[in-house]
């Protein structure tokens, strides 16, 4: 198997993973800040369907949106969008690379 297609096959294996909202709730919940993660009702996450990376770069990247309602009394929704990057080493260039 090549590298490309074991890349391929691990982001296929984690997006199918964190697809789930039983999944990615804990996931999600361990990287926001604590009053954010207070205030968040998690028992609403659920999955936004659709891709929404642009055509010319869905071969090398996939994204999953969740949105979560507010404890508030008047709820909105909110939009976390969640991105899994497999890297062997880090990219100090990644900041700049997720704004293409």
């Amino acid at each position: 198997m090549s590298a490309s297609s074991l890349h391929r096959a691990h982001d296929r294996l984690f997006r199918h993973v964190f697809s789930k909202p039983e999944h990615a709730r804990g996931q999600l919940m361990r990287m926001v800040p604590t009053e954010l993660r207070d205030a968040l009702d998690w028992s609403s996450l659920r999955r936004v369907p659709g891709m929404h990376v642009e055509e010319a770069l869905k071969e090398n990247y996939s994204d999953l949106v969740f949105d979560v309602c507010t404890k508030c009394t008047d709820p909105r929704p909110m939009l976390f969008y969640l991105l899994f990057e497999h890297q062997t080493k880090d990219d100090d260039w990644m900041p700049f690379r997720l704004l293409n």
